[in-house]
């Protein structure tokens, strides 16, 4: 009766029938969606198409991270569409037709400002520089420019931001839309203050990187490195070196041997650290901001500590806080120290999203809480390692039991869903559960190891392990 078919994007081509009274899923889940897509920008059940038995079409947006734009216009409700109309997932456009009209049915994408007989322009190279434009990718109706890898095109500059510019389809052409970048948008020479045309032959600066618009396509320079590593090597060469020196300095202070005392600061460095590298892994945009990641690391890690020490030690030598025992160790953590230390991680990921200017995603959540709980449970080591007289052994089992980084994964899970959440009431849903699990599992588990428990507590921290794990898988099918 009809076919969709994918007429520009990543799956171009690639085409489905539709039948009378069937329903239809589109988006990336393999399991669940009917024509998926490999579109980067694309949910993984991004939308439904309904037939019904008169043969009326009509798409439904399923709370999709980037929409549905008919006529370049976002659609929010069920919307009826008609044979050769087009709309765009992602950076996907997709077209009704009638099966076997053939290819004359198809329409490209329309371009904007081209004349018929307008010739491509020449491509500039500065002079001795040796710049070429290497690259070129076609424009469909939103395309992203930015640092991050998941913009249409990444330019690996260090004067791009991570979301720099977007080229939208408006008022009958091709514009470019500066999105609150920190070394603005130029076109042909102007700063552009929010919005300018683009004309066949704009030449465009972003930071250090030049780009031609040709009508058609964009043109583009290749991926940047600076020197003899790029910045990815270079903060984890930087971290390295600082953690080595701050554990050489707080050795000098611990109440045991210089030697001993030094392993056990780089012992406590292990786990923290090793979640974080499992948190980048998921999310490889992440390393194209390494100042933001210390930054969150180092001072995320560092408010929470205050913040939460500032509860407890006035509140610990209070009485009713003060004896041994299972119900005693209940009391203590599940009202101060779990409380207080999950509520100031949450909080300072919450700061830390809120200075990121750039658009959010659904990844920050975990990246910035994950960053947090990581760059916590290192210096809690080292405050612990510090204070006590523990021999290695104890060093080592303290990171195997540890679950402050797995907690901090499954709160950044629920923190990145109330990001996009579309309603305050859902919002502070998602907000208190991110509190409530870590909450009570951090409580559970301080009570049972406080009581020499370490099975139970164990059991605990394999548990948190298994959950974060799963959301992080989770978080990268809902992204990617």
């Amino acid at each position: 009766m009809y076919r969709l078919q994918v007429v520009a994007g990543p799956d171009e081509g690639k085409h489905f029938d539709l039948t009378r009274g069937v329903n239809y899923l589109i988006g990336r889940s393999k399991s669940r969606c009917n024509l998926v897509l490999t579109d980067l920008d694309v949910s993984r059940i991004h939308m439904k198409i309904e037939v019904d038995q008169e043969g009326n079409v009509t798409i439904i947006d399923e709370d999709s991270r980037n929409g549905i734009y008919l006529n370049d216009e976002l659609i929010k409700e069920k919307t009826t569409i008609v044979t050769g109309e087009q709309f765009k997932i992602g950076n996907s456009i997709l077209q009704l037709i009638e099966p076997g009209t053939g290819e004359d049915s198809l329409q490209k994408p329309l371009s904007g400002n081209l004349a018929e007989d307008s010739s491509p322009p020449a491509l500039d190279k500065k002079g001795g520089s040796g710049l070429q434009y290497n690259r070129s990718l076609p424009v469909f109706h939103n395309l992203t420019i930015g640092r991050g890898t998941s913009n249409t095109i990444t330019l690996d500059h260090p004067q791009i931001s991570r979301h720099h510019a977007q080229v939208v389809y408006r008022d009958g052409q091709y514009q470019i839309k500066d999105l609150n970048s920190t070394n603005g948008v130029y076109v042909d020479g102007v700063k552009i203050d929010n919005y300018a045309p683009l004309i066949r032959g704009a030449k465009i600066k972003l930071g250090g990187s030049h780009l031609i618009f040709d009508g058609d396509n964009i043109l583009y320079e290749g991926k940047y490195q600076v020197g003899m590593i790029n910045q990815k090597q270079a903060l984890i060469i930087f971290t390295i070196i600082m953690l080595i020196l701050f554990g050489l300095f707080l050795s000098m202070t611990a109440e045991q041997s210089f030697f001993s005392s030094t392993i056990n600061f780089l012992l406590g460095t292990v786990q923290p650290l090793g979640v974080l590298a499992i948190i980048l892994y998921f999310d490889r945009e992440a390393l194209q901001q390494p100042g933001q990641i210390l930054k969150v690391f180092f001072m995320g890690g560092l408010l929470a500590i205050i913040g939460s020490l500032a509860i407890q030690l006035p509140l610990q030598d209070l009485p009713f806080f003060l004896g041994t025992g299972l119900a005693v160790q209940a009391r203590i953590h599940f009202i101060i120290s779990a409380s207080s230390e999950e509520f100031f991680k949450l909080a300072a990921g919450l700061l830390f999203i809120w200075i990121n200017r750039s658009p959010k995603r659904l990844a920050d959540g975990i990246l910035y809480c994950g960053a947090v709980a990581a760059g916590f449970s290192m210096l809690e080591n080292f405050l612990y390692i510090a204070g006590t007289d523990s021999p290695t052994f104890t060093a080592i089992l303290r990171n195997i039991l540890g679950g402050h980084e797995f907690w901090g994964i499954i709160m950044g899970y629920f923190t990145g869903l109330s990001i996009f959440a579309t309603s305050t009431k859902t919002r502070n849903l998602y907000l208190f559960i991110a509190f409530l699990i870590p909450y009570l599992l951090h409580a559970s588990y301080n009570t049972l190891a406080g009581v020499d428990m370490l099975l139970g507590a164990q059991f605990i921290t394999l548990f948190s392990a298994g959950l974060a794990m799963w959301l992080l898988k989770t978080n990268l099918d809902q992204r990617l």
